[in-house]
């Protein structure tokens, strides 16, 4: 993808969306809960510079990848899909099917798919969206006949699936008001209404001012983000790898339960256990975590391919935490303008200035909060001086250990 083409760059971003939404409304209409939808997008095949667009996990177990080849012609298609799927490796695991979708219309539908069967280990099942079923889905479960995936056609969608989204979230009291826009930002609309659904909590109530006991705090930030920004030779690969980091980490925190607190110039920010704490949210901060370590090599191998100096640095710096969280207004009268203030934020973001390249940084006391299958993951680190922290005891990923 062309870093220096700024709107095809954001087409191809949104495409990468529109179908991870898909995929899910497809889901819930078979029936199943949206908890128990888990999609991780870029996902390292174990090949250099090789990722899967999305894995799309139900209920722990049926697992496929998404590729979205949105405009490329047939032979860059099958170069692309060859490279990442030609033959099985570990990281394909238990995926049993390869989805990927193309613009062409239902008559180059057969030709596609033997293309792409002869170029994919034989233990995937091939699966193609074309243009005209993407159509028909999105009229289906938006209500809106798309007749062209331009700039305005586009924004028109975006607006009616947030309409779509808003009633799942918050059923007839949805109005499209500034405080459920900013709600469905920081949480999305699956967390929002299963908080409701499970803790019996009113709309005002979800995001509220206040003290929230053992929240799991994660800050990630790409790594050698000056030196990249420095080499780079036009502001539109800067502005592209950023909205890839932005677009697609907030998607991460969303999909593993969790709340966008910010954005930091290159970091994220996220925090798990507000306002509730679901079923094994601390292992879904970590989840989250590793999502966005292959987030960050993508992002970063991706940007390499745009300069001409080579960095050193590839992925994130990552620290996790737990402990109390305040979440203070950011204005009177209002719940959907929130700050977060915390030890553990600071714990976090500390931790995470320790780790190297693409690497995971816990503290203790989130540490043994894992289970004992994610704690084989890491060794004990030195002690770590935390400006303004103290000394603290923290876990570092083990790279022998693989993913």
């Amino acid at each position: 993808m062309n870093y220096y083409d700024s709107e095809t760059f954001e087409l191809y971003l949104y495409m990468e969306d529109l179908c991870c939404e898909l995929c899910r409304f497809e889901h819930l209409a078979e029936g199943v809960l949206p908890q128990d939808i888990r999609i991780r997008q870029k996902v390292d095949l174990g090949k250099t510079g090789a990722y899967a667009d999305a894995s799309i996990s139900l209920c722990g177990e049926r697992t496929y990848f998404l590729e979205v080849n949105w405009g490329y012609d047939r032979a860059e298609i099958a170069e692309r899909i060859a490279y990442k799927y030609e033959s099985n490796t570990p990281a394909l695991g238990k995926a049993h099917k390869l989805r990927v979708v193309v613009s062409d219309d239902d008559s180059e539908l057969a030709s596609i798919e033997s293309t792409l069967r002869a170029c994919v280990d034989p233990q995937l099942e091939i699966e193609v969206w074309t243009a005209p079923r993407l159509r028909e889905m999105i009229l289906r479960h938006f209500q809106m006949e798309v007749r062209r995936f331009e700039r305005e056609d586009v924004l028109a969608l975006r607006s009616a699936i947030e309409k779509t989204k808003g009633k799942y979230a918050f059923g007839s009291s949805y109005d499209g008001s500034v405080a459920q826009l900013m709600l469905m930002w920081h949480m999305g609309c699956w967390t929002i209404r299963r908080v409701q659904q499970e803790a019996n909590m009113t709309v005002e109530s979800v995001m509220r001012k206040g003290l929230y006991r053992d929240a799991a705090v994660l800050i990630a930030d790409l790594s050698g983000f000056s030196g990249y920004v420095r080499d780079s030779p036009d502001d539109s690969v800067v502005q592209n790898a950023l909205e890839s980091f932005y677009t697609k980490t907030r998607r991460e925190v969303i999909n593993c339960g969790g709340m966008l607190s910010q954005f930091v110039g290159d970091a994220v920010v996220g925090v798990f256990g507000v306002p509730i704490h679901f079923p094994n949210y601390v292992e879904h901060a970590l989840e989250c975590a590793i999502a966005i370590r292959d987030i960050g090599k993508s992002v970063s191998q991706s940007w390499q391919r745009h300069i001409d100096r080579l960095q050193t640095a590839v992925g994130c710096h990552t620290g996790l935490a737990i402990g109390d969280v305040h979440l203070v207004p950011l204005r009177e009268f209002t719940y959907s303008h929130l700050g977060l203030v915390a030890d553990a934020v600071d714990i976090a973001a500390r931790l995470g200035a320790t780790a190297q390249h693409g690497e995971i940084v816990l503290s203790n006391a989130l540490y043994q909060r894992l289970g004992k299958a994610s704690r084989a993951h890491f060794v004990e680190t030195d002690p770590i001086e935390a400006k303004n922290v103290g000394r603290l005891q923290g876990w570092r990923w083990d790279t022998g250990q693989g993913q």
